[in-house]
């Protein structure tokens, strides 16, 4: 589970775009053997180009670059997989970038106004796996949550699974369950049986 999109109240828009950009910016990509290292390398160089030429997409459509990213040119990593990660800032959510999944460490910003038109924003999508909701309000998360079309929703976490409960996406991100009573389902082969009773004859 990757949380590949960030959407945003536009009163703590720039306080996010400042932290984020500044995290991501910090990412040292390298091999994992490595102590150095904070995030390790794609599948492989065709990976590479592909996540680079999707944000190159991105932001020739419109997409802000808040952290450009791309391949690492350290030469000592010049034999792998590596890529820093991009911030790109999103108006236009029918953007691929926003609807598809990239497979690499792009994360995309969308500001909203109102808890309704966050609510559409993060719907409007044909995957469902997880979702998260941050907020300091007691009502509100729950709320949210309740609305989201998503398998898992963790609030105040990221991806906080719990094996006692069934996980699992809605709409494209899959069917069926894993953990759980739900997921014995695929074990199990259900009977039904039916009679019908004639009705006693009266004399």
């Amino acid at each position: 589970m990757t949380g590949s999109r960030i959407l945003v109240r536009r009163s703590k828009a720039d306080a996010v775009r400042k932290g984020l950009a500044a995290r991501l910016e910090a990412v040292r990509p390298g091999p994992a053997s490595s102590a150095d290292s904070t995030m390790g390398p794609l599948i492989d160089k065709a990976a590479v180009s592909r996540v680079n030429a999707c944000v190159d997409a991105a932001i020739a459509a419109g997409a802000k670059s808040l952290v450009r990213g791309g391949p690492s040119k350290d030469p000592k990593l010049a034999g792998g997989a590596f890529y820093h990660p991009a911030l790109l800032e999103v108006t236009d959510s029918t953007l691929p970038i926003v609807r598809e999944e990239t497979f690499g460490p792009v994360q995309t910003l969308q500001v909203f106004d109102t808890e309704e038109e966050a609510i559409r924003m993060a719907n409007d999508s044909e995957y469902g796996l997880s979702a998260c909701v941050w907020s300091r309000d007691i009502d509100r998360p729950i709320r949210v949550a309740r609305k989201l079309q998503a398998g898992l929703v963790s609030i105040n976490s990221w991806a906080n699974l719990a094996i006692e409960f069934g996980e699992g996406g809605f709409k494209a991100s899959g069917v069926g369950r894993l953990g759980g009573t739900a997921s014995l389902d695929d074990f199990l082969e259900y009977k039904q049986i039916t009679q019908n009773f004639v009705p006693p004859a009266h004399p």
